[in-house]
C-alpha cells in the first residue's frame, strides 16, 4: 500500500489553489521525496521551509490532513523490511530494514541521510 502527499495553498483572493506533490511512502521502501527546482524545493529542509509558508497545509491523496510533525516523521521515521520484489535494477538496501531506489541520475538523484530517496519528475 502506498499513500501520496501534497502541501496546499489557498489564494483568499483568487480563490486558486497550488498544489504540491511531497512525494510518496510505500511499505517497505524509504519515502520518495519529490523535487520542484522551478519553486526552489529540493531538500527536506526546503519542504521545511514551505510548510511554515502561511497558508499551506499538508494533505494526503485521501483528503486527509497532515501535520508537519507526521508528515516529517512520514519521511525520517521509517521502519520496514528489506525484500526485493524483483526490482533488483530499481532497489538496494537501504536504512532500517527498508528499501531505497538505485540512484540513476535521472529519476532518483539522491539519497537523504535519513530514511528517505530524492526523487525528480512526475510520480505516485
Amino acid at each position: 500500500m502506498s499513500t501520496n502527499y501534497y502541501t496546499v495553498k489557498h489564494c483568499d483572493h483568487c480563490h486558486h489553489e497550488e498544489r504540491l506533490h511531497i512525494g510518496k511512502s510505500a511499505g517497505g521502501w524509504c519515502f520518495a521525496l519529490a523535487t520542484h527546482p522551478d519553486v526552489g524545493v529540493e531538500s527536506l529542509d526546503d519542504w521545511i521551509r514551505k510548510f511554515a509558508e502561511p497558508g499551506v497545509t499538508i494533505v494526503d491523496e485521501y483528503g486527509r490532513t497532515i501535520t508537519v510533525a507526521e508528515m516529517l516523521a512520514t519521511v525520517t521515521e521509517r521502519r520496514g523490511s528489506h525484500k526485493n520484489y524483483g526490482f533488483t535494477t530499481y532497489s538496494e538496501p537501504g536504512p532500517s530494514g527498508l528499501q531505497r531506489c538505485r540512484i540513476d541520475g535521472r529519476h532518483c538523484i539522491a539519497h537523504g541521510p535519513g530514511t528517505w530517496d530524492i526523487m525528480r519528475g512526475e510520480f505516485s
